[in-house]
């Protein structure tokens, strides 16, 4: 595990990346992603003063689009939508406004 500062990153033992965490005051503050071995992008979210804050979006380790949403001080806002492993929406639901 790498950690500098306002980012904490971990790695696979190949060096590809794992997960990545924007931190401030070490709490989470910006971008968190997370990596499938070798290099897929599986999950990212933003956060504001440790809350999931913004857009989120994980995939399937094909590629494809999982879950789609935002969140609004840690809670789900607007249309959030699960995908399956095709990326075809298989559920969505409006949680509303902020």
């Amino acid at each position: 595990m790498a950690e500098e500062g306002n980012l904490r990153e971990l790695f696979h033992a190949s060096g590809e990346p794992l997960y990545r965490l924007e931190l401030r005051a070490g709490v989470p503050h910006g971008l968190e992603q997370t990596w499938h071995y070798p290099g897929v992008l599986t999950q990212q979210a933003h956060f504001q003063d440790g809350e999931l804050h913004g857009s989120y979006e994980s995939w399937w380790q094909n590629g494809k689009i999982k879950e789609r949403g935002v969140y609004a001080h840690g809670r789900k806002v607007g249309i959030y939508s699960w995908h399956n492993q095709s990326g075809s929406v298989w559920s969505q639901h409006d949680y509303g406004a902020a």
